[in-house]
């Protein structure tokens, strides 16, 4: 009796072995939202490795993650090589290929805590409200993940994750360009900016990506200017299209000496600018400034080329964020 038992589990075992080696192998997860942005401000944060972490649910709540990056973050080959616990694993994720405002392709290969290989696609199509997001991943599993896929629901699985992800880049943006709550001032002032001792550090990229860099250096250094240098206040500069340029520095009451490895000085060129006054956060600059120009289009104001300037008013170590106040100086002619 206890044999035949012994051999109808064996039987059962084996039966249940079979039927996992021949569930379909292939698998496709794919969500889609709508973010109150415009594609080419949606864009970066998915093409760029380094913005991930500013919405991926895959990383923020693994700050202790160690991440490596190579290549030109935002173009193909560009990669981030990361080792986390034993929930997030270990792998790679490079970039494959990308068609600018329209589709990024991946490469997510899987070392820990299993061996995989996987596409990851993001495609931003403009429509009305913004931009329809979608997000999708596919790939093969293998032995231990059809296991795994009846014990749990990938698909559910996966598709909440990318949902977060969705949901996270629609707060993101949404916050930086809801116009209801950016007090931005409704018409400009002419005023005619003078020449300044500039120290700074210059990077060349997407807005969002260089300027948290550029601030953080600067933090770094900023014991080593004020003890060499009278600081006379902040302020970035910066260009737009064909190259984005990118400049936070500090106005200082003389031409230095020597000025910290990394940064530059030069004697910033001042004249006609149109000034509008932002209070509040620093996270509606983005959408603020945009305003600003298009102000300035409508009513037919030249803009000249030159770098647009946030002169920042406040001390934000000392100031309430929604009390901020910056300047957004726009080169006119």
């Amino acid at each position: 009796m206890i044999r035949k038992i012994f051999l109808g589990l064996i039987v059962l075992i084996i039966g249940f072995f079979i039927y996992i080696a021949f569930q379909k192998g292939d698998f496709h997860y794919e969500r889609s939202g709508v973010i109150a942005a415009a594609p080419e401000k949606v864009f970066p944060y998915l093409s760029h490795l380094q913005l991930a972490s500013q919405w991926s649910p895959f990383e923020p709540a693994h700050s202790n993650m160690k991440k490596t990056y190579s290549g030109d973050d935002g173009h193909a080959g560009a990669a981030m090589d990361f080792d986390g616990d034993n929930k997030t694993g270990s792998g790679r994720i490079e970039i494959l290929d990308v068609i600018e405002n329209e589709r990024v392709d991946l490469k997510l290969s899987m070392h820990k805590p299993i061996k995989a290989e996987n596409t990851i696609r993001y495609t931003v199509a403009p429509v009305e409200g913004g931009t329809q997001f979608t997000w999708s991943m596919s790939g093969k599993s293998d032995f231990i993940g059809k296991l795994m896929s009846t014990i749990m629901n990938p698909e559910q699985f996966m598709g909440a994750q990318l949902e977060e992800g969705i949901h996270n880049l629609q707060n993101l943006l949404g916050s930086y360009y809801a116009e209801e709550a950016m007090n931005l001032s409704s018409k400009p002032t002419t005023v005619r900016w003078a020449d300044k001792h500039y120290i700074f550090i210059e990077r060349k990229g997407p807005f969002q990506l260089t300027a948290r860099q550029s601030w953080d250096e600067l933090s770094e250094v900023m014991a080593e200017l004020t003890a060499q240098n009278k600081v006379l206040g902040a302020f970035s500069s910066y260009t737009g299209e064909p190259e984005k340029v990118y400049r936070a520095g500090v106005e200082v009451a003389a031409k230095p000496k020597t000025v910290p490895t990394g940064m530059q000085y030069e004697r910033f060129r001042g004249g006609r600018y149109a000034k509008f006054t932002l209070t509040g956060s620093y996270r509606y600059l983005p959408a603020a400034s945009e305003k600003a120009e298009t102000y300035l289009e409508t009513n037919k104001t030249a803009i000249r080329d030159s770098y647009y300037i946030e002169n920042y008013i406040s001390n934000p170590k000392e100031t309430a964020e929604e009390k901020l106040v910056t300047e957004i100086l726009i080169p006119i002619k």
